[in-house]
């Protein structure tokens, strides 16, 4: 991907609060709205579970509480995962109502889920522990970062050019001695996974079938049990096999328009809606429809980001220069 000037990527507002940046705000706005939808969605798998139970108990049902289990197991995972939201949120609150966004010079350590980043802040070197999936591209171009912080704890969000928001990240103690090199991220596992995933549907299947014929509660329980564990690793599975068929589409042949006009785009859920838009290719104008555009898109094209396709015509895929995410849409020519 070629690097891109600072001036032609979106930038973070450096005045005020880091609230006062609009697309913090909107991003802010969005997460509470899918907290409130979670939770509803969370309400109903508790009533769910208790109703499950009391029927249970009532009918004297191995059959019933076998189902509840599974419910519940369900209803666990969720709890988890909304009390690690609230929890993230509570930081980012903290941090972008007290603290501004600052300009500082960076450099990437290691990427991966394991990655670090170094800084140079109020003169002198600081390193963060970071994810660094989609921002280690843009932070070696650039060779620079957002802070908003750190606080007294050594937290702090850390936002790449060219993104609308901002990563958590936490103060490293003890430092790396010299950079090292980027490891991998779930590639050599996944087959493995995959095998696990795989064992583990079949044997409870296995399990559960002969279980509930028999009205064997311990042999429906672990199978629902495995059940779980199957599907839950497959979904991480299919979540890597996506990432990585989007890596190997962004090294598609692909040509830089020169110029994008946004005609419309309307955010629903999670930020992401439709878009229409117009540019100009080597051999007249281009009409862009993309059903899911996220606001980090919409927000690089209006900071005049320069837009490319990988594709030719009917369907391809759009992203922004800096930005290694990208969008599929639908491209016919106009004139």
């Amino acid at each position: 991907m070629e690097p891109v000037a600072a001036s032609r990527l979106l930038v973070p507002s450096t005045t005020g609060v880091a609230f006062d940046d609009e697309y913090s705000r909107l991003r802010w706005n969005a997460g509470s709205a899918l907290l409130t939808r979670r939770l509803g969605y969370g309400v109903l798998l508790a009533v769910a579970f208790c109703l499950l139970v009391v029927v249970a108990g009532a009918l004297h049902d191995r059959h019933v509480l076998a189902v509840g289990v599974l419910v519940g197991l369900a209803l666990a995972g969720f709890v988890r995962q909304m009390l690690r939201a609230a929890a993230g949120r509570r930081v980012v609150w903290r941090l972008c109502s007290r603290l501004p966004w600052r300009e500082v010079p960076a450099e990437v350590f290691r990427a991966g889920r394991e990655g670090v980043v170094s800084v140079s802040l109020d003169g002198r070197t600081v390193q963060f522990d970071l994810r660094l999936r989609n921002g280690a591209a843009s932070i070696g171009e650039q060779g620079r970062v957002w802070l908003c912080g750190p606080d007294e704890r050594g937290r702090v969000l850390i936002r790449v050019a060219g993104a609308t928001g901002g990563h958590r990240a936490r103060t490293r103690r003890e430092p790396l001695a010299e950079p090292v090199v980027s490891r991998r991220s779930g590639g050599g596992t996944a087959p493995v996974v995959l095998a696990v995933a795989l064992l583990c549907l079949a044997v409870g299947a296995a399990a559960l079938v002969p279980g509930w014929r028999r009205n064997s509660l311990v042999a429906m329980v672990t199978g629902d049990v495995l059940v779980f564990v199957g599907l839950v690793l497959l979904f991480a599975v299919v979540r890597f096999a996506m990432l990585r068929a989007s890596r190997k589409l962004a090294n598609a042949p692909r040509q830089t328009c020169s110029t994008f006009r946004l005609l419309s785009w309307s955010p629903g859920r999670l930020l992401r809606g439709p878009l229409t838009g117009e540019l100009e290719l080597p051999g007249g104008t281009w009409r862009i429809e993309a059903r899911k555009a996220p606001l980090d898109l919409v927000a690089n094209v209006r900071a005049g980001a320069t837009v490319w396709v990988a594709g030719t015509a009917g369907r391809v895929a759009i992203g922004v220069a800096g930005d290694p995410r990208l969008v599929a849409a639908k491209m016919s020519r106009t004139r």
